[in-house]
């Protein structure tokens, strides 16, 4: 009996320290998150001018990106803690959260109110509609807070509602935040982070066959991004916007810059008249970037490249004996059929 009463004492100890402590959100993140989102963007979500805005592409229709915001409490014996959450968005892209999404008062389906983080409550601003899909207002997207218990432990998490069941939220692109309270038997507890959603995935290009550039009459051969390229996009950057570049396969890794800038051609001169590998390059406006290989050849049809015909001979006697002061002309037609001499 006499072993045990330490063991006893020590349970005693760490059962009233963590009852002191409770509840314990046990799973607040550090720092400001970057949720990296790689999927396409949906038109229909988060295109509500003039409430949501891109400032790098200039466009109201935000790509958004799928967030699993929750936290995981280690709650008091006895009772239940009440969570609470506020949901703080950046919708235009000027580094202020300007709208708030509140738990103790969830907007309907469909809409947030923007503009109302600075209201008292959390009350009052401009509807804006984040789900414009062509379906009864009953089955858009609406935020909601979903709680469930298991042991000591309450999870509680935000969610989109769909009318039918509780998904992951697909929120703006942007830098946001998200302040938990819990609440139990008197003690209040807070996690408060930012999170920023980001674009990251590649432009798709593809590049174009049978390429082939001819020499002008300085013999010169200039290659430029519309001859490589065959198609290229990006789920969020405009085309107008993406930026293209090129380089000689080999001459490096990852998008080619000259001093810089991005390289829109290339020159080959009448020493390269054969097929050369090149490298063509797009970037989005996050700076994503992807590459397609391609061949080109070097042409001169026109015969603009005087290249002299390689000829290596001496004018000999019958009896092998050398001949001086010879002079001798060479004729020869070109690949373009024209007749040279020299000299």
């Amino acid at each position: 009996m006499q072993k045990r009463l330490p063991c006893l004492f020590l349970c005693l100890v760490i059962s009233a320290v963590l009852s002191a402590q409770c509840p314990m959100i046990v799973n607040c993140p550090q720092g400001s998150p970057v949720i990296c989102d790689v999927t396409g963007n949906d038109a229909v979500l988060w295109n509500d001018a003039p409430y949501t805005w891109s400032q790098l592409i200039q466009t109201a229709d935000l790509y958004e990106g799928a967030v699993d915001l929750n936290i995981k409490i280690l709650k008091c014996p006895g009772s239940t803690p009440d969570v609470s959450f506020t949901l703080f968005l950046d919708l235009d892209n000027d580094n202020l959260q300007e709208s708030a999404v509140s738990s103790a008062a969830l907007p309907p389906p469909g809409i947030v109110f923007a503009n109302n983080a600075f209201n008292p409550g959390y009350l009052g601003g401009d509807p804006c509609s984040f789900d414009k899909r062509a379906i009864p207002d009953s089955l858009k997207f609406r935020f909601v807070l979903e709680t469930s218990s298991l042991g000591d432990t309450t999870f509680a998490l935000l969610r989109w509602n769909t009318g039918n069941q509780d998904i992951l939220p697909r929120l703006p692109e942007g830098k946001h935040r998200i302040l938990w309270r819990v609440e139990q038997g008197g003690t209040v507890k807070y996690c408060d982070y930012s999170f920023r959603i980001r674009d990251c995935l590649d432009p798709v290009i593809t590049c174009a066959s049978d390429i082939t550039v001819q020499t002008d009459s300085g013999g010169i051969a200039t290659l430029y991004v519309n001859h490589v390229m065959n198609t290229a996009s990006d789920n969020s950057t405009p085309f107008s916007l993406l930026q293209f570049s090129m380089r000689n396969a080999g001459d490096g890794n990852g998008y080619p810059l000259h001093n810089g800038q991005p390289v829109t051609s290339l020159v080959y001169t009448c020493d390269e008249l054969e097929n050369h590998d090149v490298e063509l390059w797009v970037r989005d406006a996050l700076g994503n970037a992807k590459s397609c290989a391609a061949t080109v050849n070097v042409a001169d049809d026109d015969g603009y490249c005087h290249v002299l015909p390689a000829v290596c001979a001496a004018l000999y006697w019958m009896d092998t004996a050398l001949v001086d002061d010879v002079v001798c002309h060479i004729l020869w037609v070109d690949t373009a059929q024209n007749l040279h001499d020299w000299p």
